[in-house]
């Protein structure tokens, strides 16, 4: 009877269901992979200025140094702070080396689920092709798409099987 039928289409359904559950899961990893790879190379943007400005206030203060011996405490702390943005350079730029590859990774994986689901639609389409062929071989009665398109609605239903006696 319909059982088979509708074992089948339920199979095809949660599979279908699944990849979409997938796909929509790769675009939310996608959006937040985008969105931390955007303030990483926000952050390093900042620190390489503040970089910048500490190198010209080194280099101000080196040329000042010989003169006074009280810029080399703030030489001193300035030095220590371009190590310390060099260290956060480095750790910025290997985040970002890290969340564009991720990217490119969910990039490469949203293309596959998404193959697969259009693989799986021609796939249901196609057994539901199939089944309609079979359903009119059995009933040894024409069904016109249009009607065939409201059996499978109806997901072969307990109660259509029984109207239409198919035992």
């Amino acid at each position: 009877g319909f059982r088979r039928i509708r074992e089948g289409l339920a199979e095809l359904s949660k599979e279908k269901a699944a990849l979409e559950a997938k796909i929509r899961s790769n675009s939310l990893d996608r959006i937040f992979v985008a969105a931390a790879l955007t303030r990483s190379r926000n952050f390093l943007d900042v620190i390489e200025a503040d970089k910048s400005q500490l190198i010209n206030e080194i280099g101000r203060l080196t040329d000042l140094g010989e003169l006074k011996a009280g810029p080399q405490s703030r030489l001193e702390k300035l030095r220590f702070d371009l190590q310390a943005s060099n260290a956060q350079i480095t750790a910025y730029q290997q985040s970002v080396a890290r969340l564009a590859s991720k990217g490119k990774q969910l990039e490469s994986g949203s293309r596959e689920l998404v193959s697969q689901f259009d693989d799986r639609r021609i796939t249901e389409e196609q057994a539901l092709l199939n089944l309609r062929e079979t359903l009119q071989k059995t009933l040894r009665i024409p069904i016109e798409p249009s009607e065939f398109q409201i059996l499978a609605e109806a997901q072969f239903s307990g109660n259509l099987e029984t109207k239409i006696n198919f035992g």
